[in-house]
């Protein structure tokens, strides 16, 4: 049931009446219904044999129900049955009544605990007693090979004394001596959100008497604070966060509750069964420790403890959470040997270590059990690293510069660039203008305005960046080696090829001679110095070939997946210019499986990689399967990017082509006009890629009849796609456009 079975105070229904009952039902008279779940109804009655008040419980719509609805309630009753003690409501008589089931049982004047729980938490002291009496009860129970499966509050009656009961069985099942269900589903899920254990929220088939403790202790959190362990706008989104997340700590919510009941709590609340109470009774013993003052025997979980089993539950996004904290512990590890000022601020940077490891491991409880995202976290250690870090300046730089490389890497430039910039003005203070330091800074920075669109930013910084580290060393080293790396290749997002080239091979050069250490920034840049080749289709067979060596170095480093992703998908561009459609659909889905893996579904890496794919289909001419991995795409990237982010455009291009193809010009004209409004932030106004998305633009207006500005648009971008022609010779979706756009071009002049 839904409700409790007790006798209102008040005399009155439920507010949704129930079917009508007949008047008597075996040796009881049908006084009114009191309660009403998905099962069945409840009645107080009167038992005429003894004259005495009883409730009797009828399966509702009985003439219509199934036999799995019949085998149910029986189960309930029999369950139900099998149990004498005082805490749980006792079952009088199974019976049948025209075919009608029913059985009678204990009536509790009284009011549920939910109904008490409404009006605020319990004194701690009261709930522990409560949970304590419940508990054994719950244990008498599993000792009869019963489980409950639906502990919570408006299935324990309060009596007239305040004692608790425990009622409704209807999710009730035996379990064998291995204490695994005897009669469980799989794949069905059980119980009610809020309360249910993880492996229920997971319709598992190893759901054992660990899960009624786990329900305990959600119930024990509810007396608490006042709410269950987690809240949610859906029953899907509150299964999630049982699954995934932990609980607000109960003394954040509520500062009275004692410690040692708040670990109490918590350890019924572990995710892993094996990690909670063996048995209800050993909860109920440790509250009764509690009670009496005595040492309890549960134990907080430690601050690393949680961060590892974070981990463990949320794979992907803890390889996104862990470049921030193990890339910042390797950081701390080198500036505490490495540098003598911070020598003596080796407790400090502990500290700050601890600090990462908790802000990764334990919930913030302004989320109100919302899942927590990476960008919460980023968010949360960048705001503690800004507050507790100003005493310990090179420390504080660091922890900014790798936060803000984080950020970076997921897109986020709005969020990066202060972090970058202050740990950029800490080394020009701390360690001045011509450290190693400041250098690697400013190549940083170089990146981040770079992706961000804000090219000459980021040149500025990159110049900066190079002549600083010629200048620190003597030697090869890989920072100078990735400055070089990371200039070559914003000077590819501008275009500017034949500089770019000299560059990126001295990058290389420069690896070959540190070795070992620099195979990471060398695979990298053979994609980048591949890409310098684009403008030569001469070139084409040496640059798939780089991408290709880059692609198995990558294959073989570990750590490499991030740069393999991207080597990939870069392959599958070039494979497109050589009509190689199968290889390049290969690489591309292969591409988007890694950053799926690395980012997540959802992500915007993820996004983008998925744009190839939908590229590569549409170069097939497979254009509905392009337009679904499209829309999906940019539905992602709306969700995660800030509007008007670079990598819209990308995604918008592609899908005003496809919208095109598919005879949805209107559609395709909205896409066109906002890549264009980004393209136009990011490039110079006349840059050939503006030009052809123009011509693209022209096909959607003049299938829409606007033929001026279409004709002025092809007028300007022709020749952009000519040259982009002869660049790709051998691309036949390409040449395929060409001939359309002169067709195009000559049916407007007629007009």
């Amino acid at each position: 049931l839904t409700r409790a079975l007790f006798a209102p105070q008040n005399g009155q229904a439920d507010a949704a009446p129930p079917e009508p009952a007949p008047l008597r039902m075996g040796d009881y008279e049908l006084v009114e219904p009191i309660a009403r779940g998905g099962m069945g109804v409840v009645y107080r009655a009167r038992q005429r044999g003894l004259n005495r008040e009883v409730a009797v419980k009828v399966l509702l719509h009985a003439a219509f129900a199934g036999d799995e609805e019949r085998a149910r309630f029986a189960e309930e009753a029999a369950a139900a049955a099998r149990l004498r003690h005082p805490n749980i409501v006792a079952i009088h008589e199974i019976g049948t009544e025209d075919g009608q089931l029913f059985f009678s049982m204990d009536l509790i004047a009284g009011r549920d605990l939910g109904d008490l729980l409404g009006e605020g938490p319990m004194s701690p002291r009261s709930a522990a007693q409560l949970l304590a009496t419940i508990g054994e009860a719950v244990q008498h129970a599993h000792e009869q090979g019963v489980m409950h499966r639906d502990l919570k509050p408006s299935n324990l009656l309060l009596g007239s004394r305040g004692e608790p009961f425990i009622t409704d069985f209807g999710l009730a099942k035996r379990f064998s001596g291995d204490g695994m269900p005897s009669l469980t589903v799989t794949g069905q899920v059980i119980g009610t959100p809020g309360y249910m254990s993880p492996e229920q929220a997971a319709a598992s088939r190893d759901v054992g008497p660990a899960s009624d403790v786990y329900s305990l202790g959600a119930v024990l959190y509810h007396a608490l604070v006042g709410r269950p362990p987690f809240v949610g706008e859906t029953p899907t989104a509150i299964l999630r966060q049982v699954e995934e997340s932990d609980p607000v700590a109960p003394r954040i919510l509520n500062p009275s509750v004692p410690r040692d009941l708040e670990t109490i709590t918590l350890r019924c609340l572990s995710k892993e069964p094996a990690r909670r109470y063996p048995t209800a009774r050993a909860l109920a013993e440790d509250l009764q420790r509690f009670l009496r003052g005595e040492p309890v025997q549960a134990r907080a979980v430690t601050l690393l403890e949680r961060g590892v089993r974070w981990c463990r539950r949320r794979p992907r996004m803890a390889a996104l959470a862990g470049v921030t904290l193990l890339s910042l512990l390797a950081v701390f590890i080198v500036v505490m040997h490495s540098n003598a000022r911070l020598r003596l601020q080796r407790a400090q940077a502990e500290q700050v270590k601890n600090f990462l490891i908790e802000v990764i491991g334990a919930p913030d409880p302004t989320e109100d059990g919302r899942d927590v995202k990476v960008i919460d976290l980023l968010g949360r250690a960048s705001e503690r690293a800004f507050a507790e870090l100003g005493g310990q300046p090179l420390v504080q730089a660091e922890v900014l510069s790798t936060l803000g490389n984080t950020y970076y890497q997921l897109s986020l430039y709005d969020q990066a660039t202060p972090l970058l910039e202050r740990a950029l003005e800490i080394y020009l203070q701390e360690l001045g203008p011509d450290a190693p330091e400041t250098g690697e800074a400013h190549s940083l920075l170089g990146s981040h305005f770079t992706w961000a669109g804000e090219l000459d930013r980021g040149e500025q910084h990159h110049v900066r960046a190079v002549g600083i580290l010629r200048r620190a060393h003597s030697r090869p080293t890989l920072a100078l080696a990735n400055a070089l790396s990371e200039y070559g290749s914003a000077l590819l997002v501008r275009r500017r090829l034949a500089e770019a080239e000299p560059i990126i091979r001295e990058a290389i050069a420069l690896c070959d001679r540190l070795g070992t250490n620099a195979l990471h920034i060398r695979a990298s840049s053979l994609g980048d110095l591949s890409h310098s080749m684009e403008g030569d289709p001469e070139r084409l067979p040496e640059a798939i070939r780089l991408l290709e060596e880059s692609i198995h170095a990558n294959r073989q480093l570990p750590g490499g997946r991030v740069n393999l992703a991207t080597a990939l998908s870069n392959l599958a561009d070039w494979e497109l210019l050589v009509s190689r459609h199968e290889a390049a659909e290969a690489h591309a889905r292969e591409a988007l499986a890694l950053r799926e893996e690395l980012f997540g579904t959802n992500s915007s890496p993820a996004a983008f990689t998925r744009t190839r794919v939908a590229q590569v289909l549409s170069a097939q001419e497979r254009y509905s399967a392009a337009l679904e991995e499209l829309e999906r795409a940019i539905a992602i990237q709306r969700a995660t990017l800030p509007p008007g982010h670079r990598d819209f455009q990308f995604s918008l291009r592609h899908l005003g082509h496809v919208l095109v193809r598919l005879d949805r010009p209107a559609e395709a004209e909205t896409a066109l006009r906002e890549a264009i409004d980004i393209l136009k932030q990011i490039l110079d106004p006349e840059h050939d890629l503006i030009r052809m998305t123009g011509c693209t633009l022209a096909e959607a207006l003049a299938r829409q009849g606007k033929t001026a500005e279409a004709r002025a648009l092809l007028q300007q971008g022709l020749p952009a796609f000519e040259r982009e022609a002869e660049i790709r010779p051998q691309s036949e979706s390409h040449q395929r456009r060409l001939t359309v756009l002169r067709s195009l071009q000559k049916q407007l002049a007629s007009r």
